[in-house]
């Protein structure tokens, strides 16, 4: 049937994060500085890696608003691991000026990740777009193994207020510009942070 909606948007998606890189943690870089015959500095330097290390699934929702100028939208995203996964952790034993390695391979299964982004959008004009977003992060569920212990991952929360508008220079030229700052959360890193971004299209081929 013929039915009207251009005021509202609903959308469902799903995928999947596929690991493309090696996952093991590659072997410490500790040094030690002699800075005089009694005394030196030990440096420790885990070189940790990003990534899952194990397929991960991810549903989202949205929903879109519209009413004149204004604009209301919000977004609801899970992460959740297909399997459990395996990893290596470094012991180093310090002896005289040197460190000697060894690595123990446990296992983890990573938390599920919720977020729930809403934010609300005035189009002042057809080149200036100001907007107020506001962003909550959750993880729960989860382990890891520890001297072949599973112990329960730590729930994670946070919840952020992010302030931006999107100024459209010409078609193709297009800056975002957002400010992030953390209002509440738990067991997690909140920085503040500010983005910038120069969106430039290209169509080669287009006439």
């Amino acid at each position: 049937m013929p039915v009207e909606y251009r005021w509202f948007d609903l959308s469902i998606k799903g995928g999947l994060f596929l690991p493309s890189a090696k996952y093991k943690t590659p072997l410490p870089t500790n040094k030690i500085e002699i800075a005089q015959l009694n005394s030196s500095t030990i440096n420790l330097h885990y070189n940790y890696v990003n990534g899952y290390g194990v397929p991960v699934y991810l549903i989202s929702s949205s929903a879109k608003l519209n009413y004149k100028k204004f604009t209301l939208e919000a977004e609801w995203t899970m992460h959740t691991p297909v399997k459990e996964g395996e990893n290596i952790r470094w012991e180093e034993t310090l002896t005289d000026d040197s460190f000697s390695y060894a690595d123990n391979t446990y296992t983890y299964l990573l938390s599920d990740t919720y977020t729930l982004n809403t934010s609300l959008h005035y189009q002042a004009t057809g080149w200036f777009n100001i907007y107020l977003n506001s962003s909550f992060l959750r993880t729960k569920n989860g382990w890891t193994e520890y001297w072949g212990n599973r112990f329960e991952n730590p729930e994670k929360r946070l919840v952020n207020l992010e302030p931006g508008f999107e100024l459209q220079i010409s078609p193709g030229l297009t800056v975002y510009q957002m400010s992030g700052f953390p209002i509440k959360g738990k067991n997690n890193d909140a920085p503040f942070y500010i983005f910038t971004t120069l969106s430039y299209k290209l169509f080669p081929f287009m006439r």
